[in-house]
């Protein structure tokens, strides 16, 4: 997978630098939306454990899921911008 992602970004890089820059823009654009998410999410649950508001257990887990994903795809979104 990595090999095949390296291969990928030097082909694009040497043959169109153009569209290897969108791309990474792009990718860049994403990030900026996952963090975002990411840290409502962190606020929220801290206001919850700060204010000690009583809250089902299950919305905990899906505001934890849903951290998770959000700083998933961040990472897998910066393997994107620079695979080596």
């Amino acid at each position: 997978m990595l090999i095949t992602n390296l291969f990928k970004h030097w082909t694009h890089q040497i043959f169109s630098p153009g569209t290897v820059l969108r791309e990474k823009y792009e990718v860049f654009k994403s990030v900026l939306t996952h963090d975002k998410k990411a840290h409502e999410l962190m606020a929220e649950l801290e206001e919850i454990y700060h204010n000690q508001t009583k809250v089902d257990i299950k919305l905990i887990e899906v505001k934890y899921n849903a951290l998770s994903v959000n700083v998933s795809e961040i990472l897998t979104a910066f393997s994107k911008m620079c695979p080596s």
